[in-house]
């Protein structure tokens, strides 16, 4: 996602939501369909790039810093430490 070029995937990732900042294929056959979405108009592949710098900020930083304590918290309780 850095790039902000969106992705066409066939697996879901938690970095790429469905015609945010990428496309997630039900097959194949979509891949096309997948491919003009974001090339025959710009405003999709402008709205992709957008949203991709909002999910590098939420993956990095103090953010990033933040998720992780608030996970270590949860394992910490989960273990019941």
């Amino acid at each position: 996602i850095s790039a902000g070029i969106p992705q066409i995937n066939l697996v879901e990732t938690v970095y790429v939501e469905h015609l945010k900042n990428g496309y997630l294929l039900a097959d194949v056959t979509e891949f096309s369909k997948a491919a003009h979405y974001y090339t025959d108009r710009l405003k999709e592949w402008n709205e992709s790039l957008i949203y991709s710098i909002d999910k590098i900020k939420e993956h990095t930083g103090q953010q990033f810093l933040g998720k992780l304590e608030k996970w270590i918290e949860e394992v910490k309780n989960v273990k019941g430490t």
